[in-house]
């Protein structure tokens, strides 16, 4: 049966208006959703009809692969829709590549009533149209959680076991408990809360909840509907779980979970201590994987090509330190797909989405083996090759590949021979270097090959985030479904700690200088470490200095060294006059949050195209970290603290990039909210689709060239026969 006559006799069966709609997108993919009323077999009456939303996504490749399954109902709970797609997707494994759409809504519709008892769906219905039963609301706030895990799970129990619908919100440093559901099964549970042991006390022992407060409690009319009550779950990937990639995607997580979404993080086991973070541990669900090398390794592979970036430059500690860190990253990866047990506990979490770091190819494996679609998120901003492989032409004509002291625009030709050049060994090292270790991987692992990993990622990528801001970069063309999220860890200032309050006040009558060179900068060179003390000596301002420190060398009396420094909050600080950093992207955009101006000293990577970013907005200067002497380092901090224009430019700029409905952690939330409830290929361009001659409009010149010499070489032999002919007359 062809797929249009499946589709018609569907619509013969289920007639009903708005019963079945269908719908087609550009990648040639067809969605079958189904709206259901399923009766009870026993008992048909009103009150036991289930209303089921089942949608079918079919490839072009139907029906020799099966349809994708999506379930839901309001009167459900998510384990149960859960369990549902569980038992339904071992039905379709057992099915003949033939067409199954059938067989599946008729399996839904004589399965559904076995996973829900008469009590709960009676109670379901009733909440929704009975105003015989009192129903009431009740708004719940919890002091802490320590055990988090096993504290939502007793509170889903109780929840299940009274019928009730409702919602955790973590909210900052605040947890709230929304319930909704009659009057009893509420008052039930609350005094569950107050006399049963669900939690653990500093000490870890299993203790009563002590710290828990109604806040509200009421008629549930208009407060919050059933539709609504149950978030999505999220696998989150910032790369290993080390440094600024985990703490954007960590960020951009907590915006999630604010919103009532549960969150995973897989890391590596030498990344643990972030479970124990007062932020981030109560907040997040970790999964560890054997990493198959130890926490001291990594930095020491980190802090070699910093050192080999400061001696010889940026290029050639990436030349020679890339390899071997993607080499690394790698057996990083193999170790996540060795551990099944590990591979096993994520797909029982039935994870919507799994949003991952673009730095790490592994991410968009792991989704491929979940058969989960991605939102895939970049935390150095614009990435070429990555938003031309997923539908937005990235031309070296106009968008730099420099990886040092990029040029102005319009580029000269030379320079766009360079550039262009420059985007093909770019893209040549991805395709030759990076990929092939994981295809290896994927061989090793017996993975499926007749696929590419570009193939799947185009596939299996519904939205990209970058982490840049359109008024803040050189224009780039962007297709709807990259979306720019610049600054997802700035913010509002927190208060600082109590003596870095006291130092930071200190500075009251000549101001502050922040100077941190990220996270991957621990260690200096003597060489430059003494440079940059000499220049502090000679600064009549206060200095917070990120620096370990180690030799401990004697530091003047302005200046207060510590190995961390909560960047953003000292910004945020009235005091704070310049920022010297080494071009991290983070970093810059909380510096443009809080309108401070900067002075960079690149170290590797991208961070030379952030300080001559700094540089042409008018916001700071640019040093050569190997190359500055101690009295240009004082003289451009001085510059920068002094120069009005700069100091305006910040001010100005600080205000356009806050001037919007949403801030960035905001906006990629509503985004991939979004894209999880409605899917993403209708922002996908047929662009991602084309070969590099027709994106190029290569097949289009030559055939206009092919016209036109046609067209010249036979005017040219009329002309001659036109001569020829009058000469012989």
């Amino acid at each position: 049966m062809e797929l249009d006559e499946e589709i018609e006799a569907l619509r013969a069966i289920f007639a009903q208006e708005g019963e079945l709609e269908v719908t087609r997108d550009r990648d040639g993919r067809t969605v079958l959703q189904f709206h259901l009323t399923i009766d009870d077999d026993v008992d048909i009456s009103h009150s036991n009809q289930l209303k089921v939303d089942l949608s079918l996504t079919l490839l072009p490749s139907y029906p020799k692969d099966p349809p994708s399954v999506c379930i839901s109902s309001s009167q459900l709970t998510r384990e149960t829709q859960d369990k549902v797609k569980n038992d339904l997707g071992k039905f379709i494994k057992d099915l003949p590549s033939e067409p199954v759409s059938m067989e599946i809504v008729f399996w839904i519709k004589e399965h559904i009533h076995k996973y829900v008892t008469h009590n709960q769906l009676t109670a379901q219905s009733e909440r929704v149209s009975s105003t015989e039963i009192p129903c009431t609301y009740a708004v719940l706030h919890l002091d802490h959680m320590r055990a988090k895990q096993r504290y939502v799970k007793t509170l889903l129990a109780w929840a299940e076991g009274g019928s009730l619908t409702g919602r955790v919100v973590f909210c900052k440093h605040l947890i709230f408990i929304i319930l909704i559901g009659m009057s009893r099964n509420v008052k039930d549970f609350i005094v569950n809360l107050k006399t049963q042991t669900v939690d653990v006390d500093s000490s870890g022992r299993s203790c009563k909840e002590k710290m828990m407060s109604v806040i509200s409690e009421g008629d549930h009319s208009g407060v919050l509907s059933s539709s609504s009550v149950y978030g999505y779950s999220y696998l989150f990937q910032g790369a290993t779980g080390f440094g600024s990639h985990f703490l954007t995607a960590a960020y951009l997580a907590e915006a999630m979970v604010y919103r009532g979404h549960d969150v995973t993080f897989v890391i590596s086991h030498t990344a643990a201590h972030h479970m124990e973070h007062p932020k981030w541990g109560p907040l997040f669900d970790f999964i560890l994987y054997k990493s198959p090398s130890n926490s001291s390794e990594y930095w020491l592979m980190q802090n070699a090509l910093v050192e080999k970036s400061l001696r010889e430059g940026v290029f050639t500690g990436l030349r020679t330190y890339f390899p071997k860190v993607m080499s690394s990253l790698a057996a990083e990866c193999e170790a996540v797909f060795i551990d099944k047990e590990l591979i096993a506990n994520l797909r029982k979490k039935n994870f919507d989405f799994v949003v991952y770091d673009a730095f790490w190819p592994c991410s968009a494996i792991l989704a491929e083996q979940l058969s989960i679609k991605s939102i895939l998120m970049s935390p150095s901003g614009y990435l070429g090759d990555l938003v031309s492989l997923l539908g937005s032409p990235a031309n070296p004509a106009f968008i730099s590949y420099f990886f040092e002291s990029p040029p102005l625009l319009p580029f000269t030709f030379f320079e766009r021979v360079i550039n262009y050049l420059l985007a093909q060994m770019t893209s040549v090292m991805f395709q030759y270097t990076v990929i092939p270790m994981y295809d290896n991987v994927r061989r090793r692992l017996d993975m499926r090959l007749d696929i590419t990993y570009e193939e799947f990622l185009v596939y299996q990528t519904e939205l990209v985030l970058l982490n840049m801001d359109s008024e803040l970069e050189a224009p780039v063309p962007l297709s709807p479904n990259i979306i720019p999220v610049g600054g997802l860890t700035a913010h509002k200032a927190e208060p600082l700690s109590t003596d870095l309050e006291k130092f930071v006040l200190s500075a009251a009558k000549d101001g502050l200088v922040v100077f941190s060179l990220g996270t991957y900068v621990n260690r200096l060179p003597k060489a430059i470490k003494r440079v940059i003390i000499d220049a502090f000596v000679d600064l009549p301002y206060k200095v917070l200095w990120k620096s370990d420190n180690t030799e401990n060398e004697p530091l003047p009396p302005n200046v207060k060294a510590q190995k961390w420094l909560p960047v953003n909050d000292l910004l945020g600080h009235n005091q704070t006059k310049v920022f010297v950093c080494q071009g991290g992207n983070n970093g810059f955009y909380e510096a443009i949050y809080h309108g401070v101006p900067m002075v960079v000293l690149p170290v590797m990577a991208d961070q030379d195209l952030v300080g001559s970013k700094v540089h042409v907005l008018g916001i700071g200067t640019k040093l050569n970290i190997r190359t500055m002497t101690s009295l240009e380092l004082k003289e451009a901090i001085t510059q920068v603290m002094t120069d009005p224009r700069i100091r305006e430019n910040s001010r100005r700029l600080r205000n356009i990039y806050r001037d919007k409905p949403m801030n960035a952690t905001e906006r990629a939330a509503h985004w991939i909210e979004h894209v999880t409830r409605s899917g993403g290929s209708i922002y996908k361009p047929d662009l991602s689709r084309l070969n590099y001659i027709q994106s190029s409009l290569l097949d289009v010149y030559f055939f206009l060239a092919f016209v036109t010499i046609t067209f010249g070489f036979l005017l040219y032999k009329i002309s001659l026969f036109v001569v020829f002919s009058v000469s012989g007359a």
